[in-house]
């Protein structure tokens, strides 16, 4: 059993990503500025989710799943929406839920993703 555990930012209580069997596992990736609109907080969780699947040798192509939390999905689910689509890789769509949830802190969403990784 071959178990890579990376947490780049050294939190307490979880790592960033977990590699195993294939596939990295990203924990769920809040924005870094709450202040900003949902389509700003899309933008940035995206490009932290592509900086990760990049570090652990991968890349949005191989996404196989995403759960994405949303504070008020009936606010700000068409403007995360248009940002998704716009990021995507069109060609290669992961399976993907999409739920409100009460959120930590005062962010608008909340992504986790799951992606193959290459052999080894």
């Amino acid at each position: 059993m071959n178990i890579q555990r990376i947490n780049t930012r050294n939190l307490p209580h979880r790592g960033d990503s977990v590699t195993w069997n294939g596939c990295v596992h990203l924990s769920g990736i809040m924005p870094s500025d709450e202040t900003v609109s949902i389509a700003e907080q899309t933008a940035d969780v995206l490009r932290e989710i592509e900086a990760q699947l990049a570090n652990a040798g991968t890349s949005k192509a191989a996404l196989i799943s995403a759960t994405v939390w949303l504070a008020d999905l009936d606010r700000d689910f068409e403007g995360f929406n248009a940002v998704w689509r716009g990021w995507v890789d069109r060609d290669n769509l992961p399976a993907r839920a999409c739920v409100q949830a009460k959120l930590h802190g005062k962010g608008l969403l909340e992504i986790a993703a799951i992606a193959a990784t290459p052999p080894v």
